[in-house]
C-alpha cells in the first residue's frame, strides 16, 4: 500500500505541475506574494510592489500598505520565499513574481493536491473495499441480556 501511495503522489505532482497555468492574474494571489516578498526582504509586514497589480487586494494598516485578504496564504508563503531568495534572489519585478509563483504553487499546491490523492485513495481502500467489512465483523460485540 504504501508503495502505491507513493505512485499515486507523484502521478497526481507530475499531473498538477503538467496542468500549472503559469499565468499570475489572480490579484488575491499577488497581494499573498508581495506580502511574503516584502515580509522576508524587510521583515515588516507589509506589501511594497502594488503598482505591479494595481493595488488590488491591498488594505492600509495606518500608512502603510498591507495584503487585504486574510493572511493565510501568505504566511504559507513566506518560508517557501525564504528558501527561494538565496537561490535565484529578491523578487521585485513582474518576470520574478511570475517565476516565483510557478515554484510556490508547485511546493505548496503540487504537493498539497499529491498528499490529498494518496490520503483519499487511502481512505477509499479502507472504507470502499471488503477490507472494512472483514474489520468490523471481527470486532468484538457484547451481548445484553
Amino acid at each position: 500500500m504504501a508503495g502505491d501511495r507513493g505512485r499515486l503522489f507523484l502521478t497526481a505532482l507530475l499531473v498538477y505541475a503538467a496542468f500549472l497555468n503559469p499565468r499570475l492574474a489572480n490579484a488575491m494571489t499577488w497581494a499573498s506574494l508581495d506580502a511574503a516578498v516584502s515580509f522576508v526582504d524587510t521583515g515588516r509586514w507589509q506589501v511594497r510592489h502594488g503598482a505591479l497589480y494595481g493595488d488590488r487586494d491591498v488594505a492600509l494598516s495606518g500608512t502603510r500598505p498591507v495584503v487585504g485578504p486574510p493572511p493565510g496564504l501568505a504566511v504559507a508563503l513566506v518560508p517557501v520565499y525564504a528558501v527561494w531568495k538565496p537561490v535565484d534572489g529578491a523578487v521585485d519585478g513582474l518576470e520574478g513574481f511570475g517565476a516565483f509563483h510557478v515554484f510556490a504553487t508547485l511546493v505548496l499546491g503540487a504537493t498539497a493536491s499529491a498528499l490529498a490523492a494518496g490520503e483519499v485513495a487511502a481512505l477509499l481502500f479502507a472504507f470502499g473495499t471488503p477490507a472494512f467489512l472483514f474489520a468490523t465483523a471481527i470486532a468484538p460485540t457484547t451481548v445484553t441480556r
